[in-house]
C-alpha cells in the first residue's frame, strides 16, 4: 500500500496559473514522517506546517524569528526527502484551460490537475514496478472538490483506469489531519513559486527550492504551447492504440495513453 497526498496553490482569481502538487508514500514511511514531523512542529510551537506562511514569518509563524522559520523549513524539507518516494508538481496556466478538450470528465482546471496527479502515481508505479494499491488524499477545502470528486468517481468506476491507477480509495483531508499533506502544501507553494519567478523572467532558482528538488519530482507545466504539444502526442498515441489493443472506451483510452 502507498499514500499519496496532494494540495493545491494559485486557486486565487488574481493567480495566472494553478498548482496541484504531493508526494508519493509507503504507508510505513507515511507513518515514520508524521512521528518526527510532529516533534519538528512542538519544537517550534505550531500546530501545523503552512509554507505561505513560514516564508514570511506571519500567522502561525509570527512567534518565531526570520532564522527560526528558515530553519523550521529546512527541516520539513530533510524529512520529506528522507521519507517520501516521489514527488508530483503539476501546474495549468488559467488562460490555457479552454484549449484542453474535457471529453466530460475533467471539467474544471483543478479536477483537470486532479487528473494529472493519478497519471504521476500511475508513472511512478510503472517505473517501479508497484503492483500493490493506492490511496489518494486531496487537501480539503479546494474550489472545485465537488467537480474533481464527480470527475474521480467516473473515472475510477471503470476497470481499466482503476487498476491503472492502482486505485484504493481517495478522499479530502485536513491540513492538521495528515502531516503529509503539509509536506504536499510546501511542494505546492515552491512549484507555484517557482513558475512565478520564470514568469518574472528571474532564471535562479530559490535554494531552498533547489534542496527539496534533491528528491526527484515528477514536473509538468501546462502553457498553450504545451498542450498543443501534447494534443499532438495524444492524438498519435490514441490512434495507434484504437489500432493495435482494440481500446473500447473513452475512458479506457485516456488510462491507456502515457502522459507527456
Amino acid at each position: 500500500m502507498v499514500e499519496a497526498y496532494f494540495d493545491e496553490s494559485g486557486t486565487g482569481d488574481e493567480s495566472p496559473f494553478l498548482c496541484v502538487a504531493g508526494y508519493i508514500f509507503t504507508k510505513e514511511n507515511a507513518a515514520a514522517l508524521d512521528s518526527m514531523w510532529r516533534e519538528m512542529l512542538n519544537r517550534y510551537e505550531l500546530p501545523y506546517f503552512h509554507m505561505s506562511e513560514c516564508a514570511h514569518g506571519v500567522g502561525i509563524y509570527k512567534h518565531l524569528t526570520r532564522q527560526q522559520c528558515i530553519d523550521a523549513a529546512t527541516e520539513a524539507i530533510e524529512l520529506i526527502k528522507r521519507y517520501a518516494s516521489r514527488g508530483i508538481a503539476i501546474s495549468l496556466d488559467k488562460s490555457a484551460y479552454p484549449f484542453i478538450p474535457k471529453n466530460g470528465i475533467w471539467n474544471s482546471p483543478y479536477s483537470f490537475l486532479c487528473g494529472q496527479a493519478f497519471y504521476g502515481v500511475r508513472n511512478w508505479a510503472n517505473e517501479t514496478r508497484f503492483a500493490g494499491d493506492a490511496s489518494y488524499f486531496f487537501e480539503s477545502g479546494a474550489e472545485d472538490w465537488a467537480q474533481a470528486a464527480k470527475s474521480i468517481e467516473k473515472v475510477m468506476s471503470e476497470t481499466v483506469p482503476r487498476n491503472d491507477f492502482r486505485f484504493h480509495t481517495y478522499s479530502s483531508i485536513g491540513k492538521t489531519e495528515a502531516t503529509p499533506v503539509q509536506c504536499a502544501d510546501l511542494l505546492a507553494w515552491h512549484w507555484f513559486t517557482h513558475n512565478k519567478r520564470i514568469l518574472r523572467g528571474e532564471t535562479k532558482a530559490r535554494a531552498d527550492f533547489k534542496s527539496l528538488i534533491g528528491l526527484e519530482i515528477d514536473p509538468h507545466h501546462y502553457d498553450k504551447e504545451a498542450i498543443e504539444r501534447w494534443l499532438i502526442f495524444l492524438d498519435v498515441a490514441k490512434r495507434q492504440l484504437a489500432k493495435n489493443n482494440g481500446v473500447h472506451s473513452s475512458l479506457e483510452l485516456l488510462s491507456a495513453v502515457i502522459r507527456r
